[in-house]
C-alpha cells in the first residue's frame, strides 16, 4: 500500500513527496532551489509543512499497527518426544527437549501417564564410581529461555511398572506438571 502526496505541483516543476508505507521508507524528492529556499514553494511554506505533518502522522500510526499486531511466538513447547519400548511390569525411559521461549523460569517437577504405574523425573549421577540414575529433588529448572535435552545418559522421565507392553509404533499419553501450574500433555511415539 502506498500513499502519494503531492506539494505543490506545477506544470513546469512537479515536485513531490512520497510515502511507501509498505516498505516503511520516505522520499522527498526536491529541487536545488528548494533546498536553498530562494523559490517562491519553499518548504517551510504552511501548505509544505502540513502535508508532511499529515504523511508523518499517517506514517506513525501505521507503524503502531504493524507492530502492535505483529506478536512473537513466546511459547513452552516440548518436542522430540520418545519412550523406549519396555514390558509389562518394568520400565521405560522417556526423551524429549523442552523449549522455553516465555522469558519466565519454570520448573518441571512432576509426570503421569496412565500407561505406568509411576513417572518420575529422573537423572543420572556418579556414585561410588558407577553411574546409577535417581530422582530429580525439586524438579528440573528451565530458564526463561532455554532448551533443556532430557536424553540418554543424563536427565530423563522414567516409566515405573508398566501397565502393558510398549512396542515400537505405539503411543502412550504423558503429562507434564510444571511449578508455574502448567500442565502440558502429549502423546508419545514408541520408539528403539
Amino acid at each position: 500500500m502506498g500513499i502519494i502526496m503531492m506539494c505543490e505541483p506545477s506544470l513546469t516543476n512537479s515536485r513531490y513527496l512520497v510515502y511507501n508505507i509498505a516498505g516503511f521508507t520516505q522520499r522527498w524528492y526536491l529541487g536545488a532551489a528548494d533546498i536553498v529556499g530562494d523559490n517562491k514553494r519553499d518548504w517551510r511554506s504552511p501548505v509544505k509543512f502540513k502535508v508532511f505533518l499529515f504523511g508523518l502522522i499517517v506514517l506513525v500510526t501505521l507503524l503502531a499497527c504493524v507492530s502492535t499486531s505483529t506478536k512473537v511466538n513466546r511459547t513452552f513447547s516440548l518436542t522430540n518426544y520418545r519412550a523406549m519400548p519396555g514390558s509389562q511390569g518394568g520400565e521405560s525411559a522417556v526423551y524429549l527437549t523442552i523449549v522455553n521461549s516465555t522469558g519466565q523460569a519454570d520448573t518441571l517437577v512432576s509426570a503421569t501417564s496412565p500407561a505406568a504405574e509411576v513417572a518420575e523425573v529422573h537423572t543420572m549421577v556418579d556414585q561410588d564410581g558407577k553411574t546409577v540414575m535417581q530422582p530429580v529433588a525439586g524438579g528440573i529448572a528451565i530458564k526463561g529461555t532455554d532448551i533443556v535435552n532430557l536424553a540418554p545418559g543424563g536427565d530423563h522421565i522414567m516409566l515405573v511398572g508398566l501397565k502393558e507392553e510398549l512396542l515400537p509404533g505405539q503411543r502412550i499419553k504423558l503429562v507434564f506438571h510444571f511449578e508455574s501450574g502448567k500442565e502440558l500433555s502429549i502423546s508419545v511415539p514408541v520408539k528403539e
